[in-house]
């Protein structure tokens, strides 16, 4: 059987884009009474580095992948320690993360429980394997958005585990009829607060 593969564009075969025309980097959550939330995309300035570890890791360890992902956006050095629990999860995520920016592009130096990277380059377009894991796949959909050139990820099937309509909903933020007045939604559920 075939594994299913996705080819993610570049910025400059962005409809109504061009290189320097990249998409929001941060997005700011509105929920409302039935709790459901609706994020909009804002244009901010460039990424900084930071620091993610300690009392951080439980709350974002699935988000780690994608992280890392900004990370090799942002300006400096993103160091990502205590998150060994990663080496565990449905494949080596830290290895994975590394070993596919590494193939972009990035600097990045492996630890046991994480790593650093360091971002502020313009990403490279590569061929790039999922591993099965749903968020090594959509995490690097999203950096191949950012590459120079066609970025080619093998074993995307995955992404149907956690997000059947992943495919769909990032090309909601690529249309070109999409315009900054109209939410996208991208959370379908939000915990009600009691």
């Amino acid at each position: 059987m075939r594994q299913r593969q996705a080819v993610w564009p570049s910025p400059e075969h962005w409809p109504g884009t061009s290189s320097r025309q990249l998409p929001s980097q941060h997005a700011s959550p509105r929920t409302t009474p039935a709790t459901t939330a609706t994020t909009r995309a804002t244009r901010t300035r460039r990424l900084s580095a930071t620091v993610i570890g300690g009392a951080e890791i439980p709350n974002v360890i699935d988000e780690l992948p994608i992280l890392a992902v900004a990370a090799a956006l942002a300006r400096g050095q993103t160091i990502i320690r205590d998150a060994r629990e990663l080496r565990v999860k449905e494949t080596d995520r830290i290895a994975a993360v590394a070993h596919n920016l590494r193939l972009m592009g990035v600097t990045v130096d492996e630890f046991e429980d994480g790593m650093e990277i360091t971002g502020g380059s313009p990403l490279k377009a590569a061929e790039l394997d999922s591993y099965g894991d749903h968020r090594i796949a959509m995490a690097f959909a999203v950096a191949g958005l950012f590459a120079v050139g066609v970025t080619e990820i093998h074993n995307t099937d995955c992404i149907a585990t956690s997000y059947p309509g992943f495919e769909r909903d990032l090309g909601l933020f690529l249309n070109e009829s999409t315009t900054p007045d109209v939410p996208v939604d991208v959370i379908s559920r939000v915990p009600r607060k009691v």
